[in-house]
């Protein structure tokens, strides 16, 4: 099942959640090396300050690569093909040559057992309700 570009999952947007990933274990670093920074007396950092907003940014770009493969997930799987032009076949042909519905009825109604057609009701007849919870019939 390969695509129009080659790879096996290119489509289904797995590249995009690897990046994801990668991208959020990059600003789990980056976090950190910013948690490490030396904290000034008087406030906040410079160097912490650019550290936690370089891995806030690397955490945006991980964000937009789960939310791009979310896209690319949902078209594949509505479009329910590998072509983008070609139409999704959801059941085979419902004619096979060489088979006839009438006498495959046949077969299994001579299959039955004598017993199967004692539910049957003529059009006289009213069907028999179990009793239930309500007003009861007379």
């Amino acid at each position: 099942m390969t695509s129009s570009t080659g790879s096996p999952a290119a489509n289904w947007g797995l590249g995009w959640i690897v990046a994801g990933f990668g991208l959020y274990w990059v600003s789990d670093i980056v976090e950190l090396r910013g948690d490490f920074a030396p904290v000034v007396a008087g406030g906040v950092s410079e160097e912490r300050l650019f550290y936690h907003l370089l891995a806030l940014g690397v955490l945006i770009a991980a964000g937009a690569c789960f939310l791009r493969a979310g896209y690319l997930i949902n078209r594949r799987v509505s479009a329910g093909s590998d072509a983008p032009g070609e139409e999704t076949q959801v059941f085979a042909e419902a004619e096979e040559p060489g088979f006839d519905v009438d006498a495959a009825f046949a077969r299994y109604i001579a299959r039955r057992p004598d017993g199967a057609n004692q539910g049957d009701l003529s059009e006289d007849q009213e069907p028999v309700r179990p009793a239930a919870f309500g007003r009861k019939r007379t």
